[in-house]
């Protein structure tokens, strides 16, 4: 009988660690993303939305675009959300992620133009 309780403790123990860590690994990549990624994910979809706008692109068609530039730089919506979150805590975050915003549309600009 105690080896079956020993067993039983091992087997609980382990199911336990393996919860805990996939808990732990997916709230860590649930995380706020980096300002600099941020504002290039921002700027992407800012672009496609407003090329959806002039070739009248469907919302499947924009929300697969979307999805494709999620994997491009590896988030979540969860993590999209987090980070809008975390901005929302604090307005001077957002005042710099639009100027870095800001300043990224108009390198493109200068790019295009060039």
């Amino acid at each position: 009988m105690q080896k079956q309780y020993s067993k039983r403790s091992v087997t609980f123990s382990l199911i336990l660690l393996v919860v805990v860590f996939s808990i732990i690994s997916c709230s860590l990549k649930d995380k706020e993303i980096p300002m600099e990624t941020f504002v290039n994910i921002y700027v992407d979809l800012v672009i496609t939305k407003g090329m959806a706008s002039v070739d009248g692109l469907t919302d499947s068609i924009l929300f697969i675009e979307k999805e494709t530039i999620y994997k491009k730089y590896d988030v979540t919506e969860a993590q999209i959300r987090n980070t809008i979150e975390f901005y929302n805590k604090d307005v001077h975050k957002w005042k710099a992620f639009y100027e870095a915003v800001t300043r990224k549309l108009e390198e493109l600009q200068k790019s295009e133009e060039n």
